[in-house]
């Protein structure tokens, strides 16, 4: 979600929190001993032990910052690369013909 302060972004999410049928993960900062990297290794495997998971990152911009956004982006291009091998091994495995939206 992305809009003003005030606009009812966290209480909305905190709403779908609530109702969602997946474990919610909810980080408002990368602090770690180990650094900020280390913190999104911890979060980004959470997730995945604890799949299906909604992941929450309040602040976004505030929690990425020009040292960290490469290794962000790899961890959540992680998570969508596990996804494709997944669909991948279910079309092998599988005569499902598997198409992508227009």
């Amino acid at each position: 979600m992305y809009g003003p302060p005030g606009n009812g972004k966290t209480i909305s999410m905190k709403a779908i929190m609530k109702s969602a049928p997946a474990t919610p993960l909810y980080v408002r900062n990368f602090n770690h001993y180990g650094g900020p990297e280390m913190a999104m290794k911890v979060v980004f495997a959470k997730a995945r032990q604890l799949a299906p998971s909604l992941l929450i990152l309040e602040d976004l911009d505030a929690l990425i910052t020009s040292g960290t956004k490469s290794y962000f982006l790899n961890e959540v291009g992680d998570i969508f690369c596990d996804e494709l091998e997944l669909v991948a091994q279910l079309r092998r495995s599988t005569a499902w013909t598997i198409t992508t939206a227009s």
